[in-house]
């Protein structure tokens, strides 16, 4: 049985932007292309923390879109599907996808005197911007690390 197509990593939230929630476990939403096979009832998607090694299993149905629950912040998780036939056999694995969740996100300081502060940012990399509004409408950009 041959399986062709696509498979892509879709993060939860803002697509390719980052995770859903910084502070619970995490998610991955994976689509990919149907199977040109007309006899494929479904597909399952496999998964682990080394690359080709997956040992974990969900079978999706014939749907081409899955979301993954319960993932560690920090750790890279590698993916992978095969299209199922009504017997059961599958296809050969499609191509491989990676995510890594990002680390919580941790800000710490405290506030001196009106119009001063201090604080650290630990956990994470990329370029964060701390901003702070007495509103919540307007915004004052405070720190960056960009």
């Amino acid at each position: 049985m041959k399986c062709s197509g696509t498979f892509a990593v879709l993060l939860c939230g803002l697509f390719f932007v980052g995770p859903v929630s910084a502070m619970a476990s995490e998610s991955v939403i994976l689509v990919w292309n149907r199977s040109t096979n007309t006899n494929v009832v479904g597909y399952n998607v496999y998964y682990g923390t080394a690359s080709g090694v997956y040992a974990n299993e969900m079978s999706v149905g014939n749907i081409t879109k899955a979301r993954i629950s319960g993932l560690a912040n920090g750790v890279t998780y590698f993916f992978a599907a095969k299209s199922r036939i009504s017997s059961g056999a599958e296809s050969a694995f499609s191509n491989q996808a990676s995510y890594t969740v990002p680390q919580n996100l941790t800000i710490s300081g405290a506030a001196y005197s009106p119009g001063q502060y201090a604080f650290s940012v630990s956990g994470a990399s990329g370029n964060f911007v701390v901003e702070a509004s007495t509103d919540l409408i307007y915004w004052v950009s405070l720190e960056t690390n960009a």
